[in-house]
């Protein structure tokens, strides 16, 4: 299955983002943008842009918020290597360290 920009439903979870951050990083650079928030909310702004012309999987560039707490990202946006955004997803209302049942890993 695949979305109307290209993605596959096999690809489309944090990890495979976090895959094409690092691939996209290797060929360019990862910075700071901002730090902000002491409580809940606090969060750090990175900006992974890759060299002249690089792109992962269509993406030169992205800008994710992630959380200080957990490094899971808040929002993530991604641009052409001609700058036009591509997309902004935004992770609302995420739950992480979930108890899973230990029956959903019996066959």
């Amino acid at each position: 299955m695949r979305g109307p920009r290209g993605h596959r439903i096999d690809r489309s979870d944090v990890g495979a983002l976090f895959d094409n951050l690092i691939a996209l990083g290797a060929r360019g650079s990862v910075g700071t943008v901002e730090e902000g928030g002491e409580d809940a909310q606090a969060s750090r702004v990175l900006e992974v842009i890759g060299d002249a012309g690089a792109a992962v999987a269509g993406v030169h560039r992205y800008r994710l918020r992630l959380a200080t707490d957990s490094l899971f990202p808040q929002r993530v946006q991604s641009f052409a290597t001609s700058g036009r955004p591509i997309e902004t997803v935004d992770f609302e209302a995420v739950e992480l360290d979930v108890e899973l049942p230990d029956h959903l890993f019996r066959a």
